[in-house]
């Protein structure tokens, strides 16, 4: 429904609306304090249906707000368990690893928790050269995969750090533990994909003509 006709009523629907008491709501919208008037508006069949409309459309702008932020750290917690080394090298001829960010994108980045770069002279007299030393460390890959497991609801965590998956997982052999980090990575990938088509076909829908 649009805003009420009389101004001092739309004004006294949205103070009730945020939250204030009616009495104050009721001084805020111009009219002289009373014991019973801002009682009798309340009831007022439109204001009292402009009120609910209004907690309604504030409760959907904040539901839609929270899915958004819930994807984005969704998305930012892909970027680090999903990042991988190879992503930031290549093979040199002898097989050394070679640093190479030529290509490196925005989201290839954000994995990225700390960069180095270290200038000195190597050597003396004619055998001197200038080095560069660069080294990087990528975020870890544990926590930001089983926060987006606990998300996506693939495993319940539980408060008892005795039972937590953090202990659990550090108490296993490592090649149990690399198998579980994997099979973990794997179920990840295959959640946010199932996510990314439903939404996909949301929007399909959404822009359908009608």
């Amino acid at each position: 429904m649009p805003p009420l006709a009389n101004a001092q009523h739309e004004i006294f629907a949205q103070e009730v609306a945020k939250g204030r008491k009616i009495g104050k709501a009721y001084e805020l919208a111009g009219f002289n304090p009373h014991p019973a008037n801002p009682t009798r508006l309340r009831n007022n069949r439109g204001v009292a249906e402009r009120i609910t409309e209004i907690k309604q459309k504030a409760i959907e702008r904040a539901a839609e707000q929270l899915v958004i932020s819930k994807k984005r750290v969704l998305e930012e917690l892909a970027k680090i368990a999903f990042a991988n080394m190879a992503d930031f090298m290549t093979v040199g001829a002898s097989g050394e690893p070679v640093l190479n960010w030529r290509n490196l994108t925005h989201d290839q980045a954000a994995a990225l928790q700390e960069v180095t770069v270290d200038e000195y002279i190597e050597g003396r007299g004619d055998n001197a050269r200038q080095v560069r030393r660069v080294r990087f460390k990528l975020a870890p890959k544990q926590p930001a995969l089983e926060k987006i497991g606990v998300e996506l609801g693939m495993f319940v965590t539980r408060t008892d750090n005795k039972h937590s998956s953090e202990k659990r997982l550090s108490q296993l052999p490592p090649e149990e533990r690399r198998s579980y980090v994997a099979d973990l990575l794997a179920r990840a990938r295959e959640a946010i994909e199932r996510q990314r088509v439903i939404e996909a076909q949301a929007q399909d829908v959404g822009e359908s003509p009608g």
